[in-house]
């Protein structure tokens, strides 16, 4: 696998069609993707941006305390070389995000 500049483009959508659909690119990101194989299992999403606006962050966080209730927001993952391609490597259903002010700012 040969040396290439990375990158990771997020879509978050809002449930309902509340409102236009935010598009983050050129942000730094760690994404964990697990696919369980197909059929009837799902596959999941554990992902950090960093540099998001408080505001996108508010308005996509969820409180964590009631995992039954799901907003129905969605994400759309892509990513691929710089300049490349951009292949979507996750779509699903945003069940639970947080914010995290614990680390300095990027």
């Amino acid at each position: 696998m040969s040396f290439a500049k990375r990158a990771i483009n997020v879509t978050l959508i809002p449930a309902g069609g509340e409102a236009v659909s935010l598009g983050l690119s050129g942000l730094r990101c760690e994404l964990l993707a697990q696919n369980a194989g197909g059929g009837m299992m799902f596959g999941t999403l554990q992902m950090r941006v960093f540099g998001m606006k408080d505001a996108d962050m508010n308005r996509f966080a969820t409180n964590g305390v009631n995992a039954t209730h799901v907003r129905g927001d969605q994400i759309l993952v892509s990513a691929g070389d710089v300049g490349g391609i951009m292949r979507q490597v996750f779509s699903g259903t945003i069940f639970s995000a947080s914010t995290h002010f614990q680390m300095t700012p990027d």
